[in-house]
Protein backbone atom coordinates (compact mmCIF):
# COMPACT_ATOMS: atom_id res chain seq x y z
CA UNK A 1 0.00 0.00 0.00
CA UNK A 2 1.04 3.58 -0.51
CA UNK A 3 2.38 5.42 2.57
CA UNK A 4 -0.36 8.03 2.17
CA UNK A 5 -3.03 5.33 2.43
CA UNK A 6 -1.42 3.91 5.54
CA UNK A 7 -1.58 7.29 7.25
CA UNK A 8 -5.23 7.60 6.20
CA UNK A 9 -6.01 4.27 7.87
CA UNK A 10 -4.43 5.48 11.10
CA UNK A 11 -6.40 8.72 10.95
CA UNK A 12 -9.59 6.79 10.27
CA UNK A 13 -9.04 4.55 13.28
CA UNK A 14 -8.43 7.61 15.44
CA UNK A 15 -11.63 9.22 14.20
CA UNK A 16 -13.66 6.10 15.00
CA UNK A 17 -12.24 6.03 18.52
CA UNK A 18 -12.81 9.76 18.92
CA UNK A 19 -16.43 9.46 17.75
CA UNK A 20 -17.09 6.59 20.13
CA UNK A 21 -15.74 8.56 23.08
CA UNK A 22 -17.76 11.62 22.02
CA UNK A 23 -20.97 9.58 22.02
CA UNK A 24 -20.16 8.29 25.51
CA UNK A 25 -19.63 11.86 26.74
CA UNK A 26 -22.91 12.97 25.17
CA UNK A 27 -24.82 10.17 26.88
CA UNK A 28 -23.42 10.98 30.34
CA UNK A 29 -21.77 14.43 30.36
CA UNK A 30 -21.31 14.77 34.14
CA UNK A 31 -17.68 14.56 35.18
CA UNK A 32 -16.32 14.40 31.62
CA UNK A 33 -14.37 17.70 31.65
CA UNK A 34 -10.95 16.07 31.24
CA UNK A 35 -12.21 13.84 28.43
CA UNK A 36 -13.74 16.73 26.50
CA UNK A 37 -10.64 18.88 27.01
CA UNK A 38 -8.50 16.08 25.63
CA UNK A 39 -10.88 15.70 22.69
CA UNK A 40 -10.57 19.43 21.98
CA UNK A 41 -6.78 19.27 22.06
CA UNK A 42 -6.57 16.66 19.30
CA UNK A 43 -8.07 18.75 16.45
CA UNK A 44 -6.40 21.90 17.79
CA UNK A 45 -2.92 20.40 17.67
CA UNK A 46 -3.66 18.49 14.47
CA UNK A 47 -4.89 21.64 12.73
CA UNK A 48 -1.87 23.64 13.88
CA UNK A 49 0.44 20.86 12.68
CA UNK A 50 -1.22 20.93 9.27
CA UNK A 51 -0.85 24.72 9.07
CA UNK A 52 2.88 24.38 9.79
CA UNK A 53 3.20 21.52 7.28
CA UNK A 54 1.36 23.47 4.58
CA UNK A 55 3.33 26.64 5.22
CA UNK A 56 6.62 24.73 5.04
CA UNK A 57 5.54 22.85 1.91
CA UNK A 58 6.49 19.49 3.44
CA UNK A 59 3.65 17.37 2.08
CA UNK A 60 3.11 15.05 -0.89
CA UNK A 61 -0.42 16.33 -1.54
CA UNK A 62 -1.89 19.29 -3.42
CA UNK A 63 -1.58 22.54 -1.45
CA UNK A 64 -5.32 23.12 -1.27
CA UNK A 65 -5.90 19.64 0.19
CA UNK A 66 -3.70 20.34 3.21
CA UNK A 67 -5.23 23.78 3.81
CA UNK A 68 -8.80 22.45 3.62
CA UNK A 69 -7.95 19.77 6.18
CA UNK A 70 -6.32 22.36 8.45
CA UNK A 71 -9.36 24.65 8.29
CA UNK A 72 -11.77 21.77 8.97
CA UNK A 73 -9.75 20.58 11.96
CA UNK A 74 -9.43 24.07 13.40
CA UNK A 75 -13.18 24.70 12.90
CA UNK A 76 -13.96 21.42 14.69
CA UNK A 77 -11.59 22.44 17.48
CA UNK A 78 -13.30 25.81 17.86
CA UNK A 79 -16.71 24.11 18.01
CA UNK A 80 -15.54 21.66 20.68
CA UNK A 81 -13.82 24.37 22.74
CA UNK A 82 -16.98 26.51 22.62
CA UNK A 83 -19.07 23.54 23.76
CA UNK A 84 -16.52 22.78 26.49
CA UNK A 85 -16.64 26.37 27.75
CA UNK A 86 -20.44 26.57 27.55
CA UNK A 87 -20.99 23.27 29.37
CA UNK A 88 -18.18 23.51 31.92
CA UNK A 89 -20.49 23.28 34.94
CA UNK A 90 -22.15 20.07 33.76
CA UNK A 91 -18.87 18.56 32.58
CA UNK A 92 -17.31 19.12 36.02
CA UNK A 93 -20.29 17.40 37.65
CA UNK A 94 -22.05 20.49 38.98
CA UNK A 95 -25.64 21.47 38.23
CA UNK A 96 -27.53 21.29 34.97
Amino acid sequence: ALPALESMRGAGAGLVAWGTVALAALRQPRGQATLVTGMALQPTLGGLALVVTAAAGEHPFAEWFVWVNAVVLLAAAAFIWLGRIDGRGILRGRGE
